[in-house]
């Protein structure tokens, strides 16, 4: 029966994601650098706040990407729900087999995979980021690229990271920031402030670009 329930709930919200997907339009905005790490086919590792993964699951769909779920029954939803739009998922956290999946993160890398992590998940505080993505960016000596989107009219849930949900028949924008790399000398509570600080901005940016 929990395996049927998933699987409903998981097709439900692939159906509201597309219809939001199909009927909104949405403008690109990647950094130069992210565009050449693209084209070389290199691998690097989105950092994305939990509250605005929704569209990013459309926007980035089919691209190969490794999603880092908590083992919860929460990620368990989150992840039958990326697996419809072709995603992969890595599962753990920082409270519960975080180490296992921080080993396999840093082999799929090595093996030319994209990741995807939510800096603030899976409690949060929001919009606060922990060291672990920073720290697997210091061990792999792959960047981290900030990725976000805006849309322009939303339900904003009352959930611990006021998570996001855009309308259909809407207007957005998805951005990635400039890739920051952290090397084996640098200081990881300064690199955590840097991503931290990056993503805010080109977060504000898409909701300031969403208004006009």
């Amino acid at each position: 029966m929990k395996f049927i329930n998933e699987r409903f709930i998981s097709f439900i919200a692939w159906l509201i994601i597309n219809i939001i997907g199909k009927t909104s339009i949405v403008k690109r905005i990647e950094h130069k650098k992210v565009e050449n790490l693209k084209k070389k086919k290199n691998p690097f590792i989105y950092a994305v706040w939990h509250n605005r993964l929704l569209f990013l699951v459309y926007s980035h769909r089919r691209q190969d990407i490794y999603v880092m779920t908590s083992q919860s029954e929460d990620g368990e939803y989150i992840s039958q729900i990326l697996y419809r739009f072709g995603f992969k998922t890595i599962r753990g956290s920082s409270s519960r087999g975080g180490k296992r999946a921080f080993i396999e993160m840093l082999r799929k890398l090595r093996g030319n995979k994209i990741i995807a992590i939510t800096p603030d998940g899976p409690r949060g505080p929001v919009n606060k980021v922990q060291p672990g993505i920073v720290y697997l960016a210091m061990k792999s000596g792959y960047p981290i690229i900030p990725l976000t989107y805006g849309m322009k009219r939303k339900k904003i849930l009352s959930s611990w990271d006021k998570f996001i949900i855009p309308f259909p028949f809407n207007r957005g924008v998805v951005i990635t920031g400039a890739p920051i790399y952290v090397g084996s000398n640098d200081n990881l509570q300064e690199k955590t402030g840097e991503l931290e600080k990056a993503m805010n901005k080109i977060t504000e940016q898409a909701d300031t670009l969403v208004k006009k």
